[in-house]
């Protein structure tokens, strides 16, 4: 994919790279777990140079796991504002009622790198306001401490 518009060329040289691994990445899914369409969903969203241009955590994050970006770009969360009270109910739902430290951590990790990338996305393709950037880190961070915190004092 040759990345049009006003990214310099190391950038976009990048951007190709990091599709390249994304290709490599979808076609290493297990064709069961493969959605119908999922590399033209993913590589068709029109932020999608710009941000991987600009934060390797998110091009990285979309290449171990091709089937987040395919969720987030399905599900319309990159179109739509995370609110604290979502991004804190999202973070107990995911962790609910672990059993140990390791599931905990586990669970933690994986709601902390969507909200990242989800967050990352949605300000880095101009979607997003300060203030909701702000907001939903926040609310993410919050959460995430007490809920862990609420956890380790149950096991105590």
């Amino acid at each position: 994919m040759n990345v049009p518009g006003k990214i310099p060329a190391h950038l976009a040289a990048a951007v190709d790279t990091y599709i390249s691994r994304f290709d490599e990445a979808i076609n290493r899914l297990p064709d069961e777990q493969r959605p119908a369409r999922v590399r033209d969903r993913c590589i068709g969203l029109a932020g999608l140079p710009r941000v991987w241009a600009a934060s390797d955590f998110i091009a990285n994050t979309c290449i171990a796991n091709p089937l987040l970006l395919f969720e987030l770009a399905t599900s319309g969360a990159l179109d739509h504002p995370a609110r604290p009270d979502s991004v804190a109910a999202e973070v107990r739902d995911t962790v609910g009622c672990c059993n140990n430290e390791e599931e905990l951590h586990r669970r933690l990790r994986q709601v902390r790198m969507r909200h990242m990338m989800l967050t990352g996305w949605r300000d880095l393709d101009r979607r997003a306001t300060l203030e909701e950037t702000m907001s939903s880190m926040s609310a993410l961070a919050d959460t995430c401490i007490s809920t862990a915190l609420e956890h380790h004092d149950r096991w105590l």
